[in-house]
């Protein structure tokens, strides 16, 4: 077993604990039963287009990845949407976002841009993207607020869901914890190299100047027609399932950004934090907790199949490159 293997087993071992845990946790909450029932009441048609629409969502980020990088040459945009594809594929797999950090490398190995150049545009996509889902989410706050807070004061969310949200919690906070004790402590084994001339930090600033403001401008405006078909696959699913929530707007808003968090932990392969966000925050909205289980599967489900056709032939043809990315690292 490589080195790389033995820092890697402590935390994918404590990810598959916990996440068996919170799964079986929400199991014996919601009762196979009603959960059967749930499943039962599931429109396939709906549920199909929920595909496309979310489809849509994932192909505008990458998208805006290549257009992020538009300002250190013209990569083929088939290429840099073949690398955004994998990587979000690999990020279904890895915890802390990992699929990113193969993008860096795959965008240097295939496109030949920089370390610098490479870290800014995936930074740019991502972290614009959270931006304008932030700004959506507190507009929508501002205007269905209301209405939901007066709907949570009569909705008894019960000791079962709080025990289960400080579980979650616990776990996903341990995982975070680890992994990234388990990295510190590598790069201090590891032997130390000669610092380049000019410092990450210093590469990261020329890079962000070499952007421009009408590339972010352009970036933004797409981010925010992202967000839009999101919350829209969101919404479609809702039908799927038969849920009338209400307001259904800001519930997918809620439930796009928790389950974006509870991911970036526990990977989407598991399905528990997926799982545990979203009965924690449709139970806000009075949704029980056998649909709420049977929506998050669903959400499982559909998350899984666009990933695994946009990013499955992509992810085929780099298998051998990844392999040589690995051995390097």
């Amino acid at each position: 077993m490589s080195a790389a293997s033995h820092r890697r087993w402590p935390s994918l071992l404590l990810q598959l604990l916990g996440s068996g845990l919170v799964i079986l946790l929400l199991v014996r909450h919601a009762e196979l039963d009603r959960l059967r029932d749930a499943m039962a009441m599931v429109d396939p048609v709906w549920l199909v287009l929920v595909l496309p629409v979310r489809a849509v969502a994932v192909a505008l980020h990458e998208l805006r990845l290549w257009l992020a990088l538009r300002p250190w040459g013209t990569p083929p945009v088939g290429r840099v949407l073949g690398v955004g594809f994998t990587a979000g594929l690999a990020n279904t797999l890895v915890p802390l976002r990992g699929g990113d950090v193969l993008a860096v490398a795959l965008l240097r190995a295939e496109c030949g841009v920089s370390t610098a150049a490479a870290v800014t545009a995936v930074g740019v996509a991502s972290v614009l993207e959270a931006l304008v889902f932030g700004v959506v989410l507190m507009l929508l706050l501002l205007i269905q607020g209301a209405a939901w807070a007066a709907g949570v004061a009569e909705i008894d969310l019960g000791t079962a869901l709080r025990d289960l949200a400080l579980i979650t919690a616990a776990v996903t906070m341990g995982a975070a914890a680890l992994v990234l004790a388990l990295r510190q402590l590598h790069r201090r084994a590891a032997p130390k190299a000669e610092a380049p001339p000019a410092g990450l930090l210093a590469r990261l600033a020329d890079a962000g100047r070499g952007l421009g403001l009408s590339t972010l401008a352009w970036n933004g405006a797409l981010a925010f027609v992202q967000v839009v078909f999101f919350l829209a696959s969101m919404l479609v699913l809702f039908r799927a399932m038969g849920l009338d929530v209400a307001p259904a707007l800001l519930a997918a808003g809620m439930l796009q950004a928790a389950g974006s968090l509870a991911a970036t932990v526990l990977p989407q392969t598991l399905g528990a934090g997926q799982a545990a966000s979203t009965v924690l925050v449709l139970a806000s909205f009075g949704v029980p907790t056998a649909p709420a289980l049977a929506t998050a599967a669903m959400l499982w489900a559909t998350h899984q199949v666009v990933t695994l056709l946009l990013g499955g032939v992509p992810l085929w043809r780099r298998l051998g490159r990844l392999v040589e990315l690995r051995r390097r690292a």
